[in-house]
């Protein structure tokens, strides 16, 4: 984490939202790799809200997840994530993933306006 926030951009950008990719490696070997998302939430134009939209009765792909929010809030959301992933255990084994591996899932976090 030191190293992620050590490669903040120091300089002040104008746009409410900015992102990028970044990866590392875990303790055990295992890579990782994800977005990372600065969201100016002190702007003073505009006001953003915080929303959680979950998947009820299987997993869902956060775009189809944004889509239904969408269409049920009648809100654009600006940035959403799973922040997470699930195996199944065929997958486990094929790639030699750990057992803790095998299935974990956060909420979905939407941001709007």
């Amino acid at each position: 984490m030191k190293n992620l926030e050590d490669s903040f951009d120091r300089r002040k950008s104008k746009e409410e939202i900015n992102y990028r990719f970044v990866g590392g490696v875990y303790p055990d070997g295992m890579p990782w790799s994800g977005v990372l998302a600065e969201v100016r939430i002190n702007s003073s134009r505009i006001r953003w809200n915080f929303s959680t939209h979950t998947a009820s009765s299987k997993p869902k792909p956060v775009t189809d997840l944004m889509k239904e929010y969408e269409s049920i809030s009648g809100k654009k959301a600006r940035i959403a994530w799973n922040g997470g992933y699930i195996l199944n255990p065929e997958l486990v084994g094929k790639l030699g993933l750990p057992r803790l591996a095998l299935r974990f899932l956060f909420p979905e976090l939407i941001l709007t306006k």
